[in-house]
């Protein structure tokens, strides 16, 4: 389903949408196809489908018509001729008809797709200067014809430090190294030396809002090459919402002593990346580490979880996001973790068990109303324990939360509103920076969600 695509744990007529960015004016020389601006804002990124009426409405016009004409026929020629002269009327009138009325009914051809870049995932593309996001799992997707792509990108450093990083993946294959974007405005070869022709680039955010936000302000094709229109977009949307246990927070570090940096986070090794690419969808990553339902990692903060979930930069409070450019099929909530943990061993306090169903029934309530046939997952994150910390009982309090969660939604009336408990980390597979998920327990989070979804959803 998808009107335009949920897991808990950012000189030329210019048009843009959620997923797309257009332009109408192609370059006019060398020099102008190897930097085009990306456009700002405006309309969707293809031309909606022809509505044509099947060659078949002429077949079913000359049955209907030879009908009628064979009746009137027969009504007038039983004056004079008895009623003789009925079948062959029919039969005669009914091809004159279906050729009149086929060229009415005749499909008419759609235009071509505009050339536009597409961006997946919560993007500000009511900026002038470009699009911006700092969102994890943002894409990038451009389709064009050339032998090069440059971008020009402008990075601001998140809280954390660090700058964003983003994958490569050129006609179907990863590089094997990612994008580093400096601090700043700077012009970036993304791929050279590509056989002239038409090529498939697409740009991942492997990284959050918390090392840093990227606003593309401008990509280029190299001499001779020139923007296309994007591939189709996929049918299928799932947002997931998280902190940092879903975001491939430290899962590239070498261990669980490690610190958390930009370079050893990854996204794409989370389960939200494999989940979507296993169910074939678009995966919108609504991941801010340290967030919680009713208090955070960092006490002090009280920007909890639902505030961000409303907006449009994950730094930003304006604009909130519109909620238009996409409806959302699956929803799944990894959040309560940070609610539960205890960022100072010397005090005690885990969040209110009542504060927290409430907490945890208006972001469900926020969700349900944005997104009113989504399939919406509340789920425990796998690192959550009842040993620790000690006497927080962290999953049994949040399973039973999430438990009454479902239950309340049921008694209203939705059945769409469904926890599940994947199973808890083993020992040695939270062997990601600090503690949080590596390589295979992000891949059995997946496989579990995956089975889920599909049970649920008929995918």
């Amino acid at each position: 389903m998808r009107s335009s695509f949920v897991v808990l744990a950012l000189g030329s007529t210019l048009t843009c949408s959620f997923f797309a960015c257009s332009s109408d004016a192609p370059p006019t020389s060398d020099a102008d196809a190897a930097v085009q601006p990306v456009p700002e804002s405006g309309a969707v990124d293809a031309a909606p489908p022809p509505m044509d009426a099947p060659w078949s409405d002429a077949r079913s016009d000359a049955q209907s018509d030879a009908q009628s004409d064979a009746q009137s026929d027969a009504q007038s020629d039983a004056q004079s001729d008895a009623q003789s002269d009925a079948p062959t009327d029919a039969s005669s009138d009914a091809p004159a008809d279906a050729r009149l009325d086929a060229p009415v009914d005749a499909p008419v051809d759609a235009p071509p797709p505009a050339p536009a870049v597409r961006y997946v995932g919560r993007w500000h593309t009511g900026n002038p200067a470009g699009p911006v996001s700092g969102w994890p799992a943002s894409k990038v997707i451009v389709r064009f014809e050339g032998s090069e792509l440059t971008a020009r990108l402008q990075e601001t450093n998140g809280f954390r430090g660090g700058t964003s990083h983003f994958d490569v993946t050129v006609d179907g294959v990863l590089r094997p190294t990612p994008l580093v974007v400096n601090p700043g405005t700077q012009t970036y070869t993304v791929a050279t030396g590509l056989a002239f022709g038409t090529h498939v680039i697409e740009l991942y955010k492997r990284t959050e809002g918390a090392v840093g936000i990227t606003q593309v302000l401008s990509l280029g094709y190299g001499a001779g090459g020139r923007l296309l229109a994007p591939p189709p977009a996929k049918t299928r949307v799932i947002e997931f919402l998280g902190d940092s246990a879903s975001s491939g927070y430290g899962i590239e570090g070498p261990g669980p002593g490690c610190a958390y940096s930009a370079a050893t986070q990854n996204i794409r090794k989370a389960y939200p990346a494999l989940v979507a690419a296993r169910l074939d969808a678009d995966e919108v990553a609504i991941n801010v580490q340290g967030k919680g339902i009713t208090q955070n990692y960092f006490r002090p903060d009280m920007t909890h979880f639902r505030e961000v979930y409303l907006r449009t930069r994950t730094e930003a409070q304006n604009p909130p996001w519109p909620f238009t450019e996409y409806q959302a099929d699956v929803v799944v909530i990894m959040v309560g973790g940070n609610d539960y943990a205890q960022p100072n061993e010397a005090v005690f306090d885990p969040a209110d068990p009542a504060a927290f169903l409430a907490g945890y029934e208006a972001l469900v309530a926020t969700i349900r109303s944005k997104y009113p046939l989504a399939w919406i997952f509340a789920t425990i994150a796998t690192s959550q324990s009842d040993a620790y910390p000690p006497g927080y009982m962290a999953r049994t309090r949040q399973r039973t939360a999430l438990m009454t969660v479902e239950s309340r939604a049921r008694a209203a009336g939705d059945l769409r509103v469904v926890f599940f408990e994947p199973a808890p980390a083993l020992p040695g597979q939270l062997n990601g920076c600090e503690y949080h998920p590596g390589v295979a327990l992000s891949d059995r989070i997946a496989t579990e969600l995956v089975t889920q979804i599909r049970a649920k959803t008929g995918w």
